[in-house]
């Protein structure tokens, strides 16, 4: 009986030792600060990621484990690029560790070992900050190594410039609805914001054409649609646009003499 009870205790010792020497030391284990985060409630969220033409474009991507939500849209640019759908991609040609994930109000703070980089590390910046804002950031400092960056809300994406003089353009989002994705473009020009919004939107149909006027907070559109090219999900598309400007409380709508939007 004594035998049995000390190789027992020998066994019990063993497997102590084994699994102390094999347990993580913390000089082993990846550095994740991470403070104030919510509690996850999303189990999708919006990525800003690349398409195969080379735009930017946010798609609905779904969580596929329990990682806070902040920290999981960060690591779908390296860590976990292989589960993007198929004809998306990263935009970061890199590999990066993180160190500190932390959010203070609106603003993330985030700190990335980057262990390997290729190019266009501004590409990948303005993908996070638009996947961030996305979930209501509005603010980024990010330490990549030595660097510091510090990105807003609405950084200049697919950028198009219809001036000669961008430095003293408007700079102006207009946000397309393709299918599956969103597409935001950043235009620079001097025109008017609300025509030319209404004209980019409009313009893929050659033979449709519009007028609209202004009162008070009051915008009239119509539009004059021959062929009937001119979808639901296309005057869906100019009122959410419309209403971004934030210079319209009432917005009416009336293509080929028929209201079809009045808020």
């Amino acid at each position: 009986m004594k035998k049995i009870v000390l190789i027992g205790s020998l066994l019990v010792f063993v497997f102590l030792v084994i699994f102390i020497v094999s347990s993580p030391k913390p000089s082993d284990l990846e550095i994740e600060f991470v403070s104030e985060l919510e509690s996850d409630h999303h189990p999708n969220f919006k990525a800003c990621i690349l398409r195969e033409d080379g735009k930017l474009v946010l798609l609905d991507i779904e969580k596929k484990n329990n990682e806070n939500i902040y920290l999981y849209a960060l690591k779908i640019y390296d860590h976990y690029r292989n589960s993007l759908p198929l004809k998306y991609s990263t935009p970061l040609h890199g590999n990066f560790e993180v160190k500190k994930l932390e959010k203070k109000g609106k603003e993330l703070q985030i700190e990335l070992e980057v262990l390997y980089l290729e190019e266009n590390f501004n590409l990948f910046l303005t993908a996070l900050m638009w996947t961030y804002q996305s979930m209501g950031i509005e603010a980024i400092s990010l330490k990549a190594n030595r660097e510091i960056f510090h990105l807003k809300k609405n950084e200049i994406i697919n950028p198009e410039i219809e001036t000669f003089y961008p430095e003293k353009a408007t700079k102006q989002i207009i946000w397309y609805y393709q299918e599956e994705v969103i597409l935001p473009v950043t235009y620079l020009h001097q025109d008017d914001p609300t025509g030319f919004l209404i004209r980019k939107i409009i313009s893929i149909f050659p033979e449709a054409n519009f007028t609209y006027e202004t009162y008070s907070g009051l915008l009239i559109l119509r539009i004059e649609d021959p062929r009937y090219e001119i979808t639901t999900d296309v005057i869906n598309c100019l009122t959410i646009n419309l209403k971004g400007l934030g210079l319209y409380d009432d917005i009416v709508i009336v293509k080929n003499g028929l209201l079809v939007y009045n808020n």
